[in-house]
């Protein structure tokens, strides 16, 4: 199962751009047209995800389906939705990441570094989303964590 940060990382370090916009130049009313879509297609797959995912995290999601729906029927929406990631912003958003990283580590459980633009990592799929230590650890490391609003930009 793919934590609420895992599957943020999912959506937005997927890679770059779809050939629909392959600068990443959408506006901001068609990306979040694209989000939309995104998560209407993933959830034709079986998956459950919430309309706010950006604000209020993600529950936890199959893996292999996540992965499956984003390289297969969904991919076209992922581009759209999300652009590239050479895009401003993405240095801005590892540095949290490591932070984020760093803090889980000092909370006491074995977080990987993850790479943006590389999808998340193996590691994270092994870690209890519903453990109540991590759910406290990851709520003293909340504000270092990485957003898909950080990833892309914006609010």
């Amino acid at each position: 199962m793919l934590t609420g940060l895992a599957i943020a990382l999912a959506f937005g370090a997927c890679g770059g751009s779809d050939r629909s916009d392959p600068a990443g130049t959408a506006s901001p009313d068609a990306r979040d047209s694209a989000r939309v879509r995104l998560i209407q297609c993933l959830r034709e797959q079986g998956l459950e995800i919430p309309d706010d995912i950006g604000e209020s995290g993600a529950p936890n999601v199959d893996a292999d389906a996540l992965e499956a729906a984003l390289d297969g029927p969904c991919e076209r929406f992922r581009g759209q939705a999300f652009g590239d990631l050479a895009e401003a912003g993405t240095s801005d958003a590892q540095e949290k990441m490591d932070k984020y990283a760093q803090c889980m580590r000092d909370e006491g459980f074995d977080f990987p570094d993850v790479e943006l633009g590389e999808g998340p990592p193996t590691a994270l799929h092994e870690l209890d989303r519903s453990d109540p230590e991590f759910q406290a650890a990851d709520e003293q490391c909340a504000d270092l964590r990485v957003t898909p609003a950080d990833i892309m930009g914006g609010p």
